[in-house]
């Protein structure tokens, strides 16, 4: 599902809301009020043209205003409209984050803080059972959890690889060699896995129009994506370790290698080298802001799903 609850929007109703209806105190019309709070973040309808009997094309169009006063109306209108709700009726990611967030409250106001509370519980075992990249919390609130934040990363560092396709070579034969890697973690493998990973982190900078350098440290030094030193010379210092290891780039020092390569390294070091995608991969408008807080495909970033201690307010990120 990629981590994106609007794909799994349509399942909703059947986890999410329908159950509602299990239990005693539930309003008869729940199902309208639902879609009445829901209104403030679904797009209107596309524009609906007939041609009538008489050859006069009519307007059709049903706004959303209207179907608000129709569910709650008729609860079957408004089951139906719940139904067929879809990832195409929202804005954006975050707009279906606080849709489903927002019947916890709608509930507070129209039943029982019993029935509010079994809707959080069914809103969290929802987001599990989709391994969505969410945490829930006691207010119904969905928050990216780090997991989020990492695929919604990686998902961005792929989409950016397939506009060069050196890039998008080398991101292929990083990935096809980690995949042999870890079903059998021997050192040559590790070795082979790491160098590929470099050769990556080398493509992605010198393809830079800010970087003439053809090598990770050459191109640290080059880059003004440093936010401090140290971390430029820890980048370098990475490039130091596969360049003096043996036979992992290069012949190598020997005696250098304090003992050989085991999957705490694989982890650490493909890890570490990934973070540093995020300086050596250009990021044209601050796409990776838009990526990690899962609003990279449908327009402006509001800050909505960043963790609830940080005030993006505050942000120095410039955010196209």
């Amino acid at each position: 599902m990629k981590g994106h609850l609007g794909f799994v929007i349509n399942r909703a109703f059947s986890e999410l809301w329908q159950p509602l209806t299990n239990h005693d105190d539930c309003p008869t019309n729940v199902f309208g009020e639902i879609y009445n709070d829901l209104r403030r973040f679904l797009k209107e309808p596309a524009p609906e043209y007939r041609r009538g009997d008489d050859g006069v094309i009519r307007d059709m169009t049903v706004g959303l205003d209207s179907w608000v006063s129709l569910a709650l109306d008729d609860s079957t209108i408004a089951e139906e409209l719940l139904i067929n709700l879809s990832r195409s009726d929202f804005e954006s990611e975050s707009s279906v984050l606080s849709a489903v967030s927002s019947t916890y409250s709608v509930l507070g106001e129209v039943a029982t803080d019993e029935l509010a509370s079994r809707y959080l519980d069914l809103l969290k075992t929802f987001v599990e059972r989709y391994s969505l990249g969410y945490y829930v919390d006691d207010r119904a609130r969905l928050w990216s959890s780090f997991s989020g934040l990492m695929a919604s990363y990686f998902e961005w560092v792929r989409a950016s690889a397939t506009r060069n396709p050196h890039i998008y070579k080398q991101l292929r034969a990083f990935e096809h060699m980690l995949a042999e890697c870890v079903d059998d973690p021997i050192e040559t493998r590790i070795l082979t896995t790491i160098q590929k990973q470099c050769n990556l982190l080398e493509a992605m900078g010198s393809s830079r129009d800010d970087v003439n350098g053809n090598n990770m440290g050459s191109i640290a030094d080059q880059l003004g994506t440093w936010p401090h030193e140290n971390l430029k010379e820890a980048a370098k210092r990475l490039y130091g370790f596969a360049s003096d290891f043996p036979g992992l780039r290069h012949g190598g020092t020997e005696g250098s290698d304090v003992r050989d390569l085991d999957l705490r390294d694989l982890v650490g070091v493909t890890l570490s080298l990934t973070g540093l995608v995020a300086y050596y991969m250009a990021d044209p408008e601050n796409e990776i802001i838009h990526a990690v807080t899962r609003e990279c495909r449908t327009g402006a970033f509001d800050g909505s799903t960043a963790a609830p201690w940080i005030d993006s307010s505050n942000s120095k990120a410039s955010h196209k």
